[in-house]
């Protein structure tokens, strides 16, 4: 098991850079594009139907959420409808009680 008290070992950088100064915004976007598309076609690690690429996730929830709105718990309900009637404001009945659906795909 991974000790998490233990100091790690490991680090992050990172780089803020104007791609403009070494090449063409084309040249940049087209081997960005190569690189994702190197990366998504690689085998997915075990005990996962697809590889990933970064924000991919959050992407499919903001298209979901806009087609079917942002889900709330039952808790967050419960304290909106609380506050609706100290404030004499009707809770909409067309939002149900439902826990939010897993966000991974």
């Amino acid at each position: 098991l991974e000790n998490l008290e233990a100091e790690q070992n490991l680090g992050h950088l990172f780089v803020a850079m104007r791609t403009d100064l070494f090449m063409t915004k084309d040249e940049f976007v087209g081997r960005m594009d190569e690189i994702v598309r190197v990366h998504k076609s690689s085998p997915p690690a075990p005990g996962t139907e697809r590889v990933l690429a970064p924000g991919e996730i959050e992407r499919q929830n903001e298209a979901k959420n806009r087609t079917l709105g942002v889900p709330l718990l039952s808790t967050v309900i419960d304290q909106l409808v609380a506050l609706g009637a100290k404030l004499n404001v009707s809770f909409p009945d067309a939002l149900s009680k439902e826990e939010p659906a897993e966000t991974r795909p």
